[in-house]
Formats: structure tokens, sequence, C-alpha cells
């Protein structure tokens, strides 16, 4: 526990001085995204290092963080090292119904935690390859994925796959894996993704003037979302991860759009990079945003040049590349396909050979003569919720902002933040 504490130290240390440094101007909420954002980076950054190198051990981790600190110290030393900007939290005790949230959430994710904590993982992914990798790089000191698991070899293509999914979030859980060599804490990492996530849409709410009560309430109504919410007792699943990331995502792009810089679009492209190297289907959520991101990037050419411009989505697209793209350069080495085991053609001629097509493998998880939208959105705890919130939040806007636009002066900027969730389940 010790070298738990001490390993979570220095990279906090570290990012904090940094996040201090680059985004000390940001709300409260907004500088403590950012400051686990550098975290996150910061252990891939030096997990993928050592692994490269056949160095992945604790003494060597911790001695690379000690000098990440050490030279994050000296560069910053001129500079006031502790800029905590404490909130105010009054109004939530001055709502009830805010309150009786706080109680609810509160009660249901301390017994969950609890219940994990004190059981062994539940979840056949977690053997599979959440925990099973990070426990074989702890052995062998690098980031090779074994082939073969328990001894048994993959019996289909889904089983192949495991070897070449993106591994970001494997990562993070080899980093709560490592101090105590055992699952202890890492069977609960997905824990502080759910606290992500809801100040992440808290504080996307609050861009648009949402009051604090009303942003603070509706960040508590999806973290209470049945389905998301079950999630805690799978332990290492990436599902929350995923969805926190994509908030955080959507969270920068518009702090981008307000504060064209460098520095933010660097914080964009790599929480971007983060998402896209935790699953291969986040590449596709990442698309859903894409008419979002070029108007709001594309209202930036009235006001800069095209040279400020092209640097600052340079910047972004290096921050992507570099935490985004390691497991798929990385299985385009091993197998010379970037999406293997999945063919991947274009026009009737392959690109990228594969051992399955795009449509048998996602009959593998959802065959289509099976599919009903009946049971994806009611025996997956969304229905009440897609039917009374999602559906009427995204047409009515849209119908009401397109008749009266004029009129009512309606914001694109809005109008396409509502078609975002149309356009995700368009995509899916």
């Amino acid at each position: 526990m010790l070298f738990f504490i001490l390993l979570n130290s220095l990279a906090g240390l570290s990012s904090y001085y940094i996040s201090v440094g680059l985004y000390r101007r940001l709300s409260f909420i907004d500088f403590c995204l950012s400051w686990f954002t550098v975290f996150f980076a910061q252990v891939i950054l030096v997990e993928l290092l050592l692994g490269f190198l056949n160095l992945l051990y604790l003494p060597q981790i911790i001695f690379a963080h000690a000098l990440i600190l050490l030279a994050v110290y000296l560069a910053a030393r001129k500079r006031p090292l502790f800029e905590f900007k404490v909130p105010k939290l009054d109004f939530i005790f001055e709502n009830k119904i805010l309150l009786l949230a706080v109680a609810v959430f509160l009660s249901f994710f301390t017994v969950k935690l609890l219940i994990n904590l004190v059981n062994p993982p539940i979840c056949p992914e977690t053997h599979q390859y959440h925990l099973s990798f990070p426990a074989y790089w702890l052995k062998n000191g690098n980031l090779n994925n074994p082939i073969a698991l328990f001894g048994t070899w993959p019996t289909s293509a889904e089983m192949t796959a495991l070897t070449y999914y993106p591994m970001n979030a494997e990562l993070l859980f080899f980093w709560w894996l490592l101090p105590l060599r055992n699952a202890f804490l890492a069977d609960v990492g997905q824990a502080v993704f759910y606290l992500l996530g809801m100040l992440a849409l808290y504080s996307i709410l609050r861009k648009y003037s949402i009051t604090q009560s009303r942003a603070c309430l509706v960040s508590f109504l999806w973290v209470l979302i049945p389905n998301l919410f079950k999630q805690i007792r799978n332990g290492t699943q990436i599902d929350v991860m995923c969805a926190a990331l994509f908030l955080m995502v959507l969270n920068y792009l518009i702090i981008l759009s307000r504060q064209f810089n460098a520095k933010h679009a660097f914080l964009l492209g790599v929480t971007a990079g983060i998402f896209a190297g935790t699953k291969v289907l986040n590449i596709y959520w990442l698309a859903t945003l894409l008419p979002l991101a070029a108007y709001l990037i594309g209202r930036q050419a009235a006001k800069f040049a095209w040279g400020r411009i092209f640097f600052v989505l340079t910047c972004a697209c290096a921050g992507f590349l570099l935490f985004g793209s390691f497991s798929y350069i990385r299985a385009f080495l091993l197998t010379g396909n970037p999406l293997y085991p999945v063919t991947i053609a274009l026009g009737g001629k392959t690109i990228f050979p594969g051992i399955i097509d795009r449509a048998g493998f996602s009959r593998l998880f959802i065959p289509w003569e099976q599919f009903s939208l009946k049971d994806m959105f009611f025996s997956e705890g969304l229905g009440v919720q897609f039917i009374s919130l999602i559906i009427p939040g995204s047409l009515i806007p849209l119908v009401v902002g397109s008749c009266f636009r004029r009129k009512l002066k309606f914001n694109p900027e809005y109008l396409l933040l509502f078609l975002l969730p149309l356009i995700m389940i368009t995509m899916y």
C-alpha cells in the first residue's frame, strides 16, 4: 500500500504542477478534469516507454515518475506551486431534491464499491484480457500480450482479436494492479470515471448557462441510469470509462471553441487519443462529434489567420496520435492490419487483410435477425430515459429552432448539440 501511495503521489503532484502551469485559469471543475487527463496521459506514456524497453517493473516506474516530478518542479519553481480553487457547494444544501440525489448516489455507490472490494472479479472480460494482460505484463516486464490465455488457444475471431485490442484502459488497470500485485484495487478501477463523467457533464451544462442546481441534478440523473450504475459491480469493465471520456472530449471541444489556442487543442487531442486508444468502437463515437467540431473550428476561421488555425489543429492531432495510435500501429506491425482481425475493404478491394469481414464480426455480438429496438432500449435499462428525455430533448429543439430560427435567433451550435444523440443512434 505504501508503494501505491508513493506512485500516485509522484504522478499526482507532477500532473498537478503541469495543470497549474497550463490550465489554472479554467474553472475548478475543468481544472480537476485537466488534472486527471494529465495524470492518465503520464501513466500511459511512462508504461509504454518502459514496456517498449522491457523495463516495466515497479522500481523503474517509480524512478521514471520521480524524474518527471523533479523536471516539472525545476521548470515551475518560480511559480506558486499550489493554487487551489475552493468550490462553493452551498447550492447543494439549499435544494432538497438535489440532496436526495446525492444521498441516493453515495449510498448505492459506497455499497457497490464495498461489495467489489471483498469479492473477486466476476466479469468474463476481466479474466479474458482486462486484468489477465496486465498480470502478464507484471510477470514479464513488457507489454507483450499472450495469444493463449490460461493455456487455452483462441477458438473464435473474437478471442483472436483480444491480443490486438486497444490497451489504454489496461494500462490504467496495470497501474492499480502493480503496487499490491493483486486485483484488490484494480477491480474498482472504473469507479473514478463515474465521478469524472459527472464532472464533465456538469461542466458542459454550465457552459450553456444552465444553473448550478440543475446541472448538478442532471449529472446525478446520468450516473444513476440503471445500465450505467450496474457496471460498478462488473469492476474492470471499460463501458463507463468510455462514456466519461466521451463527455470529457466534448467538454474540451467546447473549451477549445472559446479559447482557441495550442494548449487547449493539445488537451483535446490527448483526451481524444486516450478515448480512441481504449476501444476500437470509440473511433465511431468520435466521428459523431465531427459535425459539431467542424462548425466550432470553422467559426474560428473568421477570427484567426489560417497559420494559427493550422498550428492549433496540428497540436490537437499530435496529442491524438501520441496517446491513441500505439495499439493500432502495434497491430499493423504484427499483422499488417491496424484493425485486425477484421478485413478492411473499400469498393470491393481489400486494403487490410484479416480473418473475418466486418459484417461477420458484427454478427458475433449482435446477429441482425435477433436485433430488436425494444430489447436494446428496455432490456438495457434505457427505455424510459430514451422516450421521455432523449427523443423530446433532441427533436423538439430541432423542430422549434428550424421553424422559428430567425425569430428566436437560434444558435446552430445548439442544433448540432441536439442532433448529437440522433447521430449516435444512427451510427449504432
